[in-house]
């Protein structure tokens, strides 16, 4: 498949870490993860090993088991250094600036990991205090973008939710607070 399918909101076409994949040795020769990044730092390697291909093949069979742990960088609660997520996304958004196919999938993609971010840490008061305004402020940079990705791809869930925290941070926190009170869905 051409590079131009990859979409950050079209799960079938959507990758976004540097173990998911197997490489030319050309496409990542020169690259390096980003070592100021504590999260999302296979992401924009991928991303940028991506950026580097005319076309890209993709199996839908499962071949590895993915095990969650509690503990995991991604698991625990809200810290700042949590923040470089949204920082390697933006990073994307700057990579991909100059290309007109991928550029707006990466916009849409980056509002829809602040709505993930909202919702991972949604409990997390230092989260709300620290990190809720820079969420909000990228999200409404990229909200538009999200919103034409999520209308061609048919996900009325994320369409949903992207209104809500566009209207208001405030009230799609106490929405996931209310859905999953004692931590279980209601």
């Amino acid at each position: 498949a051409k590079r131009e399918n990859f979409d950050w909101l079209n799960k079938r076409l959507e990758w976004s870490v540097s173990w998911g994949a197997v490489y030319k040795k050309k496409t990542i020769k020169n690259l390096r993860f980003a070592e100021d990044l504590t999260v999302g730092e296979d992401t924009y390697f991928f991303a940028q090993a991506i950026n580097n291909v005319r076309t890209v093949a993709r199996i839908d069979y499962a071949l590895y088991n993915y095990s969650l742990n509690d503990d995991s960088v991604t698991a625990r609660k809200w810290r700042e250094s949590s923040k470089s997520e949204l920082i390697a996304r933006q990073r994307i958004k700057t990579m991909l600036e100059n290309d007109k196919i991928l550029y707006p999938r990466a916009r849409a993609g980056n509002a829809a990991t602040c709505l993930n971010f909202v919702a991972r840490y949604y409990n997390d008061d230092a989260f709300i205090e620290n990190a809720l305004p820079y969420c909000k402020r990228i999200f409404q940079e990229d909200f538009w973008e999200l919103l034409k990705g999520v209308i061609k791809n048919k996900r009325a869930d994320v369409f949903c939710k992207a209104v809500v925290f566009a209207i208001s941070p405030r009230l799609y926190i106490q929405i996931y607070r209310l859905r999953y009170r004692n931590g279980r869905k209601r």
